[in-house]
């Protein structure tokens, strides 16, 4: 059963990619993007609600899901930004970064101590999000999407570790309903804080309701399968797995954006491919 989720989490992540990637070249906000995702999926979730017994879970659970919300709405924005200036195929070799931030910040807060091998990962990780993030140009600068992407991930791999957490007080279902809900109004606010071009967006999302559709239904069956991988192993670990990714990513960005660098890319991919491999030994 486990391996069956993984390798769906494995899938989903790339496909996710693909539309958000097609949706913000057609010049979609990033917030409105996320927040439309966002408002969706709580929407489906929030009948939901009323079939809860709160009565079980205590003040802890409501600070981390709360935290989790926070972190989690902040690195998707992050995620939808770098993909409007940066190739899709560089994403799966760069979401590398995730399981060793994650395995750092783990130590800390959830006492996941990595092993050996997990360290030799980590450093070929590393070393090849460094080469890989590097533009050829005559100043050795990191792109503005590159930079947010490595925001998000940070955002994100410490979301992951306060969801975790957010598990051992409820349940895998509970968490991802109430993520969902409290993620939504914080969306919102951020979004009228920081959007404008209301009209342009609102005819994107009209003229391309399928992908807008595709996107919310993977955003819903993604998180309830990388929480359920959560319940069932570490958290560094099952990201890890999931950089498997890469691989699909790769591919699709060559066949459906006609990205260059490919071979540079796969290269890339390859090593980071088995510094997270290392890190599962």
């Amino acid at each position: 059963m486990l391996f069956f989720i993984i390798v769906l989490r494995i899938f989903l992540g790339p496909i996710a990619n693909v539309y958000q990637k097609k949706i913000s070249n057609k010049g979609a906000n990033s917030v409105f993007v996320v927040f439309v995702t966002y408002f969706i999926i709580s929407v489906i979730l929030f009948p939901f609600l009323f079939f809860i017994n709160y009565q079980n879970l205590g003040i802890i659970f409501w600070k981390l899901i709360i935290i989790t919300s926070l972190l989690d709405a902040a690195g998707n924005i992050f995620l939808v930004k770098a993909l409007q200036t940066t190739d899709l195929s560089i994403f799966g070799p760069i979401n590398s970064l995730k399981p060793a931030v994650t395995m750092i910040f783990a130590i800390f807060f959830i006492n996941e101590i990595p092993t050996l091998n997990g360290i030799i990962g980590l450093i070929i990780i590393l070393l090849g999000t460094i080469f890989l993030t590097y533009e050829k140009t005559t100043k050795f600068t990191l792109s503005k999407g590159i930079l947010f992407r490595v925001i998000g991930i940070i955002l994100s791999a410490t979301a992951s570790i306060y969801m975790k957490k957010s598990i051992t007080y409820s349940s895998v279902e509970i968490t991802l309903i109430f993520w969902a809900v409290i993620s939504t109004p914080l969306m919102f606010l951020i979004l009228m804080l920081n959007f404008k071009k209301t009209k342009s967006n609102l005819y994107i999302l009209k003229n391309n309701i399928s992908d807008y559709t595709k996107l919310t239904i993977i955003y819903l069956i993604m998180p309830y399968v990388t929480l359920l991988c959560f319940k069932h192993t570490l958290v560094s670990y099952s990201l890890a797995l999931f950089q498997l990714s890469s691989i699909i990513t790769l591919f699709f960005g060559y066949k459906y954006f006609n990205e260059k660098n490919i071979k540079k890319k796969i290269i890339c991919s390859t090593f980071m491919i088995i510094g997270a491999l290392l890190i599962l030994i």
